[in-house]
């Protein structure tokens, strides 16, 4: 069929389609590490200002503004 093209055109297909699909797995993951390092940055520094508006409060200093 089709002069014995269809293996050859499938198979370069599935390579393609193979390295499409590993290409955006590893995108994805590097998308997810980073979201998850921002989120922890995030929650840090505002446990960070949580803390010393804490600290500033029990020592009777009132922040600057």
């Amino acid at each position: 069929m089709a002069m014995g093209m269809i293996t050859g055109v499938t198979s370069r297909w599935e390579r393609a389609a193979h390295q499409y699909a590993q290409s955006q797995q590893r995108s994805s993951d590097r998308t997810a590490f980073y979201a998850s390092l921002t989120k922890g940055v995030r929650y840090l520094l505002q446990s960070a200002v949580l803390a010393v508006g804490a600290y500033l409060v029990i020592r009777g200093k009132s922040p600057a503004v």
